[in-house]
């Protein structure tokens, strides 16, 4: 548990310089965070990236001086959640935690209403998570290949 501990500090502190380099510098005339920053999560709470959002926006939060909300704004992969995002207004109050279905979304999403390259800045990878993939060992495959 201390090691979590440990890991999500570091990981709010990065984020939290990232966030005040990241700003406009109309905005940082301005004492920020002013108001309540939002944390959009396109994926159903309870998930990974959910739990990562939450768990970097509780500490956050007191260190700033503001509340962090946890939106979820779920459906089509994500889709739906990083669109309000990309047409919220750029004032560094608004964030999209995303996962690595970002990337792939142009792919599978030929008519998307953002550009995942231009539409966003990223600002810090928060988790890295190890994927896997399972099958019966009947069907006989060795690896991804189907050999």
């Amino acid at each position: 548990m201390n090691q979590l501990n440990n890991f999500v500090s570091f990981k709010v502190s990065a984020l939290m310089g990232a966030v005040a380099l990241s700003t406009s510098f109309a905005a940082q005339a301005q004492a920020w965070p002013s108001k309540q920053i939002t944390f959009v999560v396109p994926f159903t709470a309870g998930s990974a990236t959910d739990i990562m959002a939450r768990v970097i926006g509780e500490k956050l939060g007191p260190r700033l001086g503001q509340t962090v909300l946890v939106e979820n704004r779920v459906g089509a992969g994500g889709t739906i959640g990083t669109s309000a995002v990309a047409k919220s207004t750029p004032d560094g109050y608004t964030f999209v935690v995303v996962s690595t279905g970002h990337v792939v979304n142009p792919a599978l999403y030929p008519k998307l209403s953002y550009d995942t390259l231009k539409d966003f800045d990223g600002i810090t990878p928060l988790a890295s998570l190890p994927n896997v993939i399972v099958v019966s060992p009947s069907k006989g495959y060795k690896d991804v290949d189907g050999q």
